[in-house]
């Protein structure tokens, strides 16, 4: 395992899952993705979709400052997935707005790829008042490509010029793990969300912490 400190000193940008990582996980929510049987169907008919990345295609499917509109689509599987996670307040894990603050403020780029709906993530980052702290976000969903698949991944990285070697995601899943082990990246793994502590360890991480607390005091 390598060591877990001066994390800024080796990466420069910070990738982030979103439900369980940075936000708290609710019971309804972790329900959801671990029983929810649509879920798993598109999951696995998603898991090897690729596709050659163009600079239109990153233009088109990652969402940056500068281009995120007021105005969120909802496609009509999404309420489905997600099932009534509306009904749940968006609460950010202790550490969580102290760690992003703390990156931005030593300029390191800041990106998020989750396995949530856009339209509901994104109302949570602006509820939360944190949606400017990530240079590019991109919904798994959106781009039918659920983790593992590393598609996600190496969109975000083409649209900040991102290096593999100083890029390092950070969730709080195996899939986590695996997506990016995928991308050919560092993979970094919180305990606090939906997976075990011993069932992340197993995955191997380069990484792991019990908390986003732990973490921030390790950047």
């Amino acid at each position: 395992m390598a060591k877990t400190t001066k994390l800024m000193d080796k990466y420069d940008t910070f990738i982030f899952d979103w439900d369980g990582t940075l936000n708290s996980v609710k019971l309804l929510m972790f329900l959801n993705e671990k029983l929810n049987p649509v879920k798993a169907m598109i999951k696995r008919s998603q898991a090897h979709t690729t596709m050659k990345i163009t600079n239109a295609d990153v233009k088109r499917l990652v969402k940056r400052k500068e281009s995120r509109g007021i105005n969120i689509g909802r496609e009509l599987f999404s309420p489905v997935i997600d099932l009534s996670i509306y009904l749940l307040t968006p609460k950010l894990h202790n550490g969580s707005r102290e760690a992003l603050q703390k990156l931005i403020s030593k300029r390191k780029k800041v990106a998020m790829f989750t396995n949530g709906a856009p339209y509901r993530v994104l109302r949570e980052l602006r509820y939360l008042g944190i949606e400017d702290y990530f240079e590019a976000i991109v919904s798994a969903q959106e781009i039918k490509a659920l983790k593992p698949n590393p598609l996600g991944l190496e969109l975000i990285m083409k649209a900040v010029g991102a290096e593999k070697k100083k890029t390092i995601y950070i969730g709080d899943m195996v899939d986590d793990i695996l997506v990016a082990r995928s991308a050919g990246i560092a993979s970094c793994a919180f305990s606090c969300g939906f997976d075990t502590h011993t069932a992340l360890e197993r995955a191997g991480p380069d990484y792991i912490f019990r908390s986003v607390e732990e973490f921030e005091k390790a950047l």
